[in-house]
């Protein structure tokens, strides 16, 4: 079986990717080609989540571009870094109603969920990698505030919300 889906969040800042996956004791590998998953698409997942709705063919499962894998689990399967199609957009509404189209850069996260993925899905919060996700938000911010001047001054975690504040 094979259930290989994707977030479609655009990441675009390795480190950030990086540092996020060490706070769940996994490790990014730059430059890793190919990531572990089942091994074969056998056409079973069908969901809006599936990565091959959203241009990731099924012949390239199993290849990437960077991989983040678990060093302390051989059996567990690995998320690949998959490169977003060039001129890949898509719709943002803004605060004013206003609906813009905005390209995105960068890599998806792809993986193979099933059976757990050999407790991969455990470590990053689910198939849809929300502690993954939340990290590397968090990591991002943190970077993005300091190049425009701004420093972290507290930082809390709520019901798995993750509260920042900044200051010039």
């Amino acid at each position: 079986m094979s259930h290989v889906s994707t977030t479609l969040v655009a990441l675009d800042d390795l480190d950030a990717l990086e540092a996020a996956a060490e706070e769940l004791g996994l490790k990014l590998v730059r430059n890793q080609k190919t990531y572990k998953w089942y091994g074969s698409w056998v056409d079973d997942y069908h969901a809006p989540d599936a990565a091959y709705q959203h241009g990731v063919r099924p012949e390239d499962y199993g290849k990437c571009e960077h991989a983040i894998v678990d060093p302390n689990n051989p059996r567990a399967y690995e998320i690949g870094l998959v490169k977003i199609p060039d001129g890949y957009t898509e719709s943002v509404t803004l605060a004013d109603g206003r609906t813009v189209s905005v390209a995105r850069k960068g890599w998806w996260p792809v993986m193979d969920f099933w059976a757990g993925g050999g407790g991969m899905v455990s470590k990053v919060g689910g198939n849809r990698m929300n502690s993954l996700m939340q990290g590397y938000s968090k990591h991002k911010l943190r970077a993005q505030a300091k190049l425009r001047g701004y420093v972290v001054v507290s930082e809390s975690v709520v019901d798995g919300k993750v509260h920042m504040r900044l200051r010039r």
